[in-house]
């Protein structure tokens, strides 16, 4: 009795073994060889965005549209600006907008996927009331 159990044992064990080494595989049509099937890349597909539709670009030109202005036409507007170059004028600037720690982590994202953001910021008519809002306040106070 106890010899038919690790007989079975080792079995399973040996199925399992196999079934690790080899798991089952799809067939391929008649002609196609493994090295033709282009495989799939998991993931998602990086789309190139808009320098607007960065978190960075967003944020400059909603909150700090004379900085964002002097960078566009420093660079053109069809170009990625240099992170270089937003962040020697952000630093020359009086702007109080950045020595924020937001303005930091926006642009050490901007340097390392530059314009290949995750997700687009897009803005429609009530963002656009608030920043305006908000804009008028700073001038205010």
């Amino acid at each position: 009795m106890k010899k038919k159990l690790l007989e079975n044992e080792k079995e399973i064990t040996k199925k399992m073994n196999d079934s690790k080494k080899n798991p089952e595989q799809k067939s391929l049509p008649k002609g196609v060889s493994k090295s033709k099937v282009k495989r799939k890349r998991p993931g998602r597909k990086r789309i190139k965005r808009t320098f607007d539709e960065t978190r960075i670009g967003h944020y400059l030109k909603h909150e700090a549209p004379l900085e964002y202005k002097l960078i566009i036409d420093a660079n053109g507007a069809s170009f990625a600006p240099s992170a270089d170059l937003i962040e020697a004028i952000g630093y020359a600037s009086n702007n109080p907008l950045f020595q924020k720690p937001k303005f930091r982590r926006c642009l050490i994202k901007y340097r390392k996927y530059g314009l290949y953001a995750g997700r687009p910021v897009k803005t429609n008519a009530s963002i656009e009331l608030y920043y305006i809002k908000m804009r008028k306040r700073m001038v205010d106070n």
